[in-house]
């Protein structure tokens, strides 16, 4: 696979706050850590992102979520790879997390596939995690663990 970045991209906001509620700024939707549970609904890609994290023995903390992305909806964009590499890489930083951007990539594609039901491949979250503008990305997806090389 030879993935590029495209400009557009998705941002988010995350303030810390005590227990363990995740609730957005901009929206009703919320949940509690450890209830994480998939109901069909866009929210799912967030509960998804503490849910991998916690499988994988990570732990993220309360907090309130602001989403934004100028990546086009339904439009085979990835819209969905770049949120959930934008909340692994938020909490990441936001809770001190141990984990490599390839990590990030592996994790995002468990959201989707595992927690969401989307079973997806794993190119456009490495894309969204690794690529940039001025790189492609070669992927050998043939084994488990995804050997990259950028190129120029």
């Amino acid at each position: 696979m030879l993935p590029v970045a495209i400009p557009q991209r998705t941002w988010i906001e995350l303030r810390k706050q005590p227990g363990s509620r995740v609730t957005g700024m901009d929206t009703a939707a919320g949940f509690t850590l450890g209830e994480e549970a998939s109901r069909s609904v866009w929210w799912d890609y967030v509960q998804g992102a503490t849910w991998v994290l916690a499988r994988d023995g990570l732990r993220a903390g309360g907090c309130t979520l602001r989403i934004r992305s100028d990546v086009p909806l339904g439009a085979g964009l990835s819209s969905t790879a770049a949120l959930c590499v934008a909340l692994l890489r938020v909490l990441r930083q936001a809770f001190g997390l141990s984990l490599d951007d390839v990590t990030v990539a592996l994790l995002a594609q468990k959201v989707e596939t595992n927690f969401v039901g989307a079973p997806v491949g794993v190119m456009d979250q490495m894309a969204s995690s690794l690529a940039d503008d001025r790189t492609a990305l070669f992927l050998d997806s043939s084994n488990e663990r995804v050997p990259v090389r950028k190129a120029l």
